[in-house]
């Protein structure tokens, strides 16, 4: 971890980023249609092109994000373990279950599930490109600048 982490303001960033995978996940899953639509022999209104481009740039977009997710996650599990990785993946990036259902999973109590998740969450905000916007928070409220 980097020091002077707010790991409660950084967790708190973490998971509503997170919040959003199953959404930006359906969008990516949408197909990127080029094509000019039915062949009337006519040109796209301006409307429907433009929403068209709007839906193509919104599935290029979602499949980044979920990339760049998954990857986050990825490296959570690779330097954090196995644990937290699991904590992750089914809060948020796979088929949503409770906190007791992870804590009987992973035979843990209550408090050490809490403080599992907030590592989690806090090396998933290290892990995360900022190009999606900062998710670590220093100590007294600075933001932390990386890369």
């Amino acid at each position: 971890m980097i020091p002077n982490i707010d790991t409660k303001a950084t967790a708190t960033n973490a998971a509503a980023m997170l919040q959003n995978y199953h959404r930006m996940r359906a969008i990516a899953r949408r197909p990127i249609v080029t094509g000019a639509g039915p062949l009337t022999g006519m040109p796209a209104s301006a409307p429907e092109a433009g929403r068209t481009e709007r839906h193509m740039v919104e599935a290029i977009n979602a499949r980044a994000f979920v990339d760049a997710a998954t990857q986050a996650a990825q490296t959570v599990r690779e330097v954090y373990g196995e644990e937290k990785y699991t904590i992750l993946k089914c809060l948020y990036l796979g088929a949503p279950v409770t906190a007791e259902n992870i804590m009987l999973r992973l035979g843990m109590s209550n408090t050490a599930y809490y403080h599992a998740k907030e590592d989690a969450l806090v090396g998933f905000a290290e892990a995360f490109p900022v190009d999606w916007g900062e998710l670590l928070v220093v100590s007294g409220g600075d933001r932390h600048e990386s890369n």
